[in-house]
């Protein structure tokens, strides 16, 4: 089965300065990061500094500021994102064609097209049983609760998700992330990357 990614789609970070498409990974989350891919050692080419994320990643790229993820190079590290839920199609094509371990939090949509090609093809994921907990960026005041625009609050995300696992041992993946999620998937033989071209053995 071949699998043609043509190209990489426009650049992110125009919803994704809005505070509607700041969802900060749980701290919570971000050690089962560490766990599975090593602390310190993961980047994050999808940062916010307001994130819990920024202060434990080895490198990050500010999509606030214009550092494009998807189009800069990434460090030869493993990485973690959190993406734009608006356009996460591209970051798990640019995930995919890492080829390094890559941990993306992104919306569980298993049944989708796009799932099927990049995420069945290439990956295992595991969905979470109940929506996790993102800290958020409020978008208006709420003086009832004393809290501001712009304060970080900790709010359940209004969609299912899942954490999507490329080029890391399903087996590792069960054992770290089963206390909070369940494994939809497994990964027949080795762990494909999406390229440009690239010959995946579906067998």
């Amino acid at each position: 089965m071949a699998i043609i990614v043509e190209r990489v789609s426009s650049p992110c970070g125009i919803r994704a300065k809005s505070p509607a498409h700041r969802y900060f990974t749980d701290p919570g989350l971000l050690d089962l990061v560490d766990e599975t891919v090593g602390a310190g050692y993961w980047g994050d080419p999808c940062g916010d500094p307001f994130a819990p994320a920024w202060s434990r990643a080895a490198w990050a790229f500010d999509i606030r500021c214009g550092e494009n993820g998807l189009l800069l190079p990434w460090p030869a590290t493993p990485a973690f994102i959190n993406p734009p839920f608006d356009d996460c199609v591209s970051w798990l094509e640019r995930a995919a064609g890492h080829g390094r371990e890559v941990l993306a939090l992104v919306p569980a949509q298993p049944g989708s097209a796009y799932w099927r090609r990049i995420v069945w093809a290439c990956a295992s994921a595991v969905v979470f049983v109940g929506r996790p907990k993102f800290g958020h960026v409020l978008e208006a005041d709420d003086p009832g609760r004393g809290r501001r625009t712009g304060d970080i609050i900790s709010t359940q995300h209004p969609t299912d998700c899942a954490v999507v696992a490329f080029g890391i041992d399903r087996s590792k993946m069960l054992r770290v992330w089963s206390g909070s999620s369940v494994v939809v998937a497994p990964v027949q033989g080795e762990v494909a990357t999406l390229h440009t071209h690239v010959e995946v053995d579906m067998s």
